[in-house]
């Protein structure tokens, strides 16, 4: 019988996700039960546009703006250190409140130097707290350094994610049969 690791990451190619299926997922697993607290990109308003980054609590549903104002001709995205740090407590209520399942929104170039919220995930692998990600192929191998080659590796599919979730611990008391519907 295989085990299924608890953390995970969603790969795929290039700088960004384009239709990533990790609200879908929040929202099938807190249908089944599940506590699923943390944050995930916010691209609710449209197509990703470096100069209104965005990431959501998925407890509270807050926004948070994480982008410096760069102007329209910039070639890259600023991110806004102190937004980001600001956005960190909320990871760190989330790990307090020992969710079925964290979610950081992404592994990408500051994890990969060891900084952005690599603390924080850290905390939730240390206490076995089941951790969802994405990480671009850019940085996949900064990714397995970083988790010994510990995560499972899937793709930008709801199915796949839903299936990695079944093997999870809180499978066991909310199981990812049908989804339960509230009445309307």
């Amino acid at each position: 019988m295989s085990v299924t690791p608890i953390i995970a990451a969603i790969v795929h190619p290039g700088k960004h996700l384009p239709h990533c299926p990790i609200p879908a997922l929040v929202n099938r697993l807190r249908k089944q039960g599940w506590r699923v607290r943390g944050l995930i990109n916010d691209t609710a308003d449209g197509p990703f546009d470096c100069s209104a980054l965005f990431l959501r609590d998925v407890h509270s549903k807050a926004r948070y703006p994480i982008s410096q104002p760069r102007g329209k001709q910039a070639l890259a995205c600023g991110l806004d250190a102190g937004a980001l740090m600001d956005t960190a407590s909320v990871l760190h209520q989330a790990h307090q409140a020992r969710p079925d399942l964290a979610l950081v929104n992404r592994f990408g170039k500051l994890e990969a130097m060891g900084q952005g919220f690599v603390q924080e995930m850290l905390d939730f692998m240390v206490d076995d707290i089941p951790l969802l990600t994405v990480v671009s192929s850019d940085h996949l191998d900064s990714w397995r350094v970083f988790t010994d080659c510990l995560a499972q590796e899937l793709p930008p599919q709801l199915d796949a994610l839903l299936a990695w979730a079944q093997g999870l611990p809180a499978a066991q008391w909310h199981p990812l049969g049908k989804p339960l519907y509230a009445s309307t």
